[in-house]
């Protein structure tokens, strides 16, 4: 996934500046055993790439990030199941119709789900889910974006 160089914009951090952060905070959190996957939809592609993805499984919306936990990491009453994060820019993110109607079917599957704007957001959706284990270094990459 190519990086965009811009560093800010008038929405605050952009959405590939909070996808990083957040990704270095679940590394520094979650057990190492967790598997972290992002699939990369976003972007411009020719049509014919596009309908080849689109017949190989490739759905529209699906979430930026899938974290599948050890089951022992989730906290007594919580289901194991697999959680999926939509990042977005800290102001302004929006989901899609599509990324709406996927969510909707996530969580009527019973799905952890979330969509969030930060790590700190991130955080607080893993919280009442999974034990974290933090420290000064993960603290760090809670810090609040400053324009």
């Amino acid at each position: 996934m190519a990086v965009s160089n811009r560093t800010t914009s008038t929405y605050g951090e952009i959405e590939d500046q909070v996808h990083l952060r957040v990704i270095k905070w679940l590394n520094a959190v979650l057990p190492g055993e967790t598997l972290i996957h992002h699939s990369p939809n976003e972007g411009k592609r020719h049509i014919n790439f596009k309908t080849k993805l689109k017949r190989m499984g490739t759905q529209s919306g699906w979430p930026d990030l899938e974290l599948f936990v050890p089951d022992s990491a989730f906290l007594p009453g919580v289901c194991p199941r697999p959680i999926f994060l939509e990042l977005k820019r800290t102001k302004g993110g929006r989901l899609s119709e599509s990324q709406t109607a996927l969510s909707e079917r996530f969580i009527g599957l019973g799905m952890h789900w979330h969509c969030c704007n930060s790590a700190r957001a991130v955080r607080a959706a893993l919280l009442p889910l999974v034990t974290i284990q933090e420290g000064e270094h993960s603290d760090s990459l809670l810090e609040d974006f400053k324009c």
